[in-house]
């Protein structure tokens, strides 16, 4: 059971309401650790914060007020996301000028650099070659450079407002059974249907023009990211609605069981993901970086979901949590769990 459901009184609320936010903070805590020693790649801390500022305080309304909510945010993100790149464009684009006050050097500069993001230089891929090929603190200098970005603008102006809007889009489809799988296999069917219906013809346009186009970063400004930002959501929507449909449909198998530990799991597996991808690739551990074509790197995305499927039942066998799960855990309750399964435990689970 999670903990914003425990608040069975008034009086209890305030009680759950402060785990529910020592929970928020550890994961953020958590996650400011993975992004700044690890991956600035990171959505723990944007998880943590849309968590504490908004999922607990809409968790009960309506599901008409949820919509409504989740809508506004996502026309917020779509909205910012859509002026940000017309600015970029109104700028940078072929007739475009220097914003007002900035001198024409620094303008061309600019103009320079906007190109060179989607077309680096040979001397900019050699920079991030050696950096992410050089020792620990090599990779963190770049590492740290990336994260004032994603951690500040890139927060409030996509993360805060997609995440929070797909977080009350979860909860709808967990108040209406979508999601835990009480809807029939018909039901499935049609929401893949729908969905794939709706968000594929998008993103599939959105990424033969950024080819035909050769990646140019002014229309994939315009047209690419955002037919992707819009049609990401249903395609994932359907991805979701095809996996529901196998397991009430019973096509899993013994692979079920595999999905829904490696689910439980969810945070050690994420954290051990940048582990083992941090040690393949950059220079403190073997130094891949760079070196493989996308079958190789496909071929060791395959490897490493191959060995989460089996490690998670595997550890969920002897241990009650994964070690992060088990972690956070005593964190916010300020006591450690049991962690060792029992006999009674295994005939729980089964």
């Amino acid at each position: 059971m999670c903990i914003r459901d425990r608040a069975r009184t008034p009086q209890d609320i305030p009680r759950v309401r402060w785990l529910w936010l020592r929970r928020m903070f550890w994961l953020f805590v958590i996650g400011m650790a993975h992004a700044w020693l690890l991956w600035e790649g990171d959505i723990l801390v944007a998880y943590s914060l849309c968590g504490a500022m908004v999922a607990w305080w809409v968790r009960r309304l309506p599901i008409g007020w949820l919509g409504v909510i989740a809508a506004a945010f996502f026309l917020v993100h779509v909205t910012l996301s859509f002026s940000q790149y017309l600015s970029v464009w109104m700028a940078f684009g072929e007739h475009g000028s220097p914003p007002l006050g900035m001198p024409q050097p620094d303008y061309e500069a600019m103009r320079d650099g906007m190109k060179q993001f989607m077309a680096p230089t040979p001397a900019m891929l050699e920079e991030d070659l050696a950096a992410h090929r050089g020792s620990w603190s090599d990779v963190f200098a770049a590492r740290a450079q990336a994260n004032q970005f994603i951690q500040i603008s890139g927060f409030f102006f996509y993360n805060f407002w997609r995440s929070t809007a797909m977080m009350i889009l979860g909860i709808i489809l967990m108040r209406t059974g979508v999601f835990t799988g009480h809807r029939t296999p018909r039901f499935y069917a049609s929401m893949a249907a729908i969905c794939y219906a709706v968000g594929l013809p998008l993103v599939i346009f959105g990424l033969i023009d950024n080819e035909r186009h050769g990646f140019d970063i002014i229309r994939m400004a315009l047209v690419g990211t955002q037919t992707n930002i819009i049609g990401s959501v249903p395609v994932a929507l359907g991805h979701a609605a095809v996996l529901l449909l196998l397991v009430r449909l019973g096509a899993l198998g013994g692979l079920r069981k595999a999905l829904a530990a490696t689910g439980q799991m969810a945070l050690t597996n994420y954290l051990s993901q940048t582990i083992l991808c941090t040690t393949l690739f950059y220079g403190y551990g073997l130094g891949l970086y760079g070196k493989l074509d996308r079958p190789a790197t496909l071929g060791i995305v395959a490897a490493i979901w191959t060995l989460q499927l089996i490690w998670s039942p595997l550890w969920l066998s002897r241990f009650r949590f994964g070690p992060a799960e088990w972690a956070w855990r005593t964190l916010t309750y300020f006591k450690a769990p049991r962690v060792l399964r029992t006999p009674d435990d295994r005939i729980a689970a089964e």
